[in-house]
């Protein structure tokens, strides 16, 4: 990945990085093998795909991000997309919220 890749991971969401390991335990078939595959431990992985979990470091959503764009990589790109909209709508709020309280 480049360097434009690397500073997109810092952006990717708690949410969305449990989103790609449950797709890519799913690929696997277990958590052993994905964790085997990230150099990771089954524990680590399975607090990935619970909701309330962990999540995974920027290191390890760089390489679950690789598996997963060579997985099925208009998934990828879809979920990926999806969580930098979410991502928009939030600082659109914000700038609506800094207008009206300007205009107070």
């Amino acid at each position: 990945m480049s360097k434009v890749d690397d500073e997109l991971v810092e952006y990717v969401s708690r949410p969305t990085r449990s989103i790609l390991s449950r797709k890519l335990v799913n690929y696997f078939r277990s958590m052993r093998s994905l964790a085997r595959k990230l150099g990771g431990s089954e524990k680590t992985v399975r607090n990935w795909v619970k909701t309330d979990g962990s999540h995974p470091s920027n290191e390890l959503t760089r390489k679950i991000i690789r598996a997963s764009l060579k997985e099925n990589p208009g998934l990828t790109l879809t979920i990926l997309n999806n969580d930098l909209l979410k991502h928009q709508a939030t600082i659109k709020r914000l700038f609506e919220q800094l207008s009206e309280d300007g205009d107070e």
